[in-house]
């Protein structure tokens, strides 16, 4: 959310006019970094299971339980960061 600082200038030439300054100033929030992090993590845990020929069937139970797992920390981190 943007942020709003009113300030009276001080400049000599025009010091009687307000002026409005905006300020972007936007924190990450955490969810944007888990998804980044899960996304990592998720790749190379498949890899691993790919080379090390686990079966198709251990591997798809594997990344499905790990993909629901970090949908529900990251939906769970957006919901505490955004008060809902």
């Amino acid at each position: 959310m943007p942020y709003l600082i009113y300030y009276k200038s001080q400049d000599l030439v025009a010091s009687r006019y307000e002026r409005k300054i905006l300020i972007m100033r936007k924190h990450q929030q955490a969810w944007h970094y888990l998804i980044a992090l899960f996304v990592a993590f998720w790749l190379i845990f498949a890899t691993i299971l790919i080379i090390n020929g686990f079966p198709f069937f251990v591997i798809s139970i594997a990344l499905t339980t790990i993909a629901l797992l970090s949908v529900l920390v990251i939906a769970l981190a957006w919901a505490f960061q955004n008060n809902w």
